[in-house]
């Protein structure tokens, strides 16, 4: 190998940008077998719960698969802690003020990595959820919850449509049981706050 060849291998395998390379590594591994039909895109599913949810809602990237925000996310990180390693931490003695400097660069990386990733998957939104205003038609349907919890103020879940499917906001009362993979009954629509509000099927 030549210099270059070497000097590029030689920073992938310093800390930090070790790291996001291995994380990379396998998130094209995963992408090389969604294409080949061996995975589905939704295969890897993060439920974020209530507090994660909110985080979604208000960035304004909920609804996305999880697999494309987190794709994105490391490659951002990659490519963030690739060149500041190679100018940064490898210019540093081994030891530890290079494992401090690089834990920096990670923290720093990873700060501008997340907002790097929400401004370009926000456009992406409308491809993978539905707007709910449109949809008071869905009234006497049946939908699968897609969230830990579903509260007065929270709740996400999912309605075959035949198509795409679509991602809706949902909303319910509170004691009650429903769950992810809890199907629901969609018994109304608040035009309000652009939710639907369900209840557990059995109950009706």
């Amino acid at each position: 190998m030549d210099a270059p060849t070497l000097s590029f291998f030689n920073t992938l395998l310093t800390f930090p940008a070790i790291l996001p390379s291995i994380l990379l590594g396998v998130i094209l591994l995963y992408w090389f077998f969604v294409i080949l039909g061996a995975l589905d895109i939704d295969v890897i599913d993060f439920d974020f719960g209530k507090e994660g949810g909110d985080f979604l809602y208000v960035a304004g990237i909920s609804g996305i698969p999880s697999t494309i925000t987190i794709s994105l996310l490391i490659f951002n990180l990659w490519i963030l802690c690739v060149p500041a390693t190679y100018y940064l931490a490898l210019l540093l003695p081994a030891g530890i003020l290079q494992i401090v400097v690089g834990f920096g660069i990670l923290l720093i990386a990873l700060i501008i990595a997340a907002q790097l990733t929400v401004w370009l998957v926000k456009p992406w939104r409308s491809f993978f959820i539905e707007p709910v205003h449109s949809n008071a038609s869905l009234i006497g349907k049946v939908c699968i919850i897609s969230t830990a919890t579903v509260d007065e103020e929270f709740g996400q879940a999912n309605y075959e449509d035949g198509g795409a499917g679509l991602i809706l906001n949902v909303r319910s009362n509170t004691p009650n049981f429903l769950q992810r993979n809890s199907r629901a009954l969609i018994i109304d629509y608040d035009k309000a706050t652009h939710s639907y509000t369900v209840t557990e099927l059995e109950e009706i």
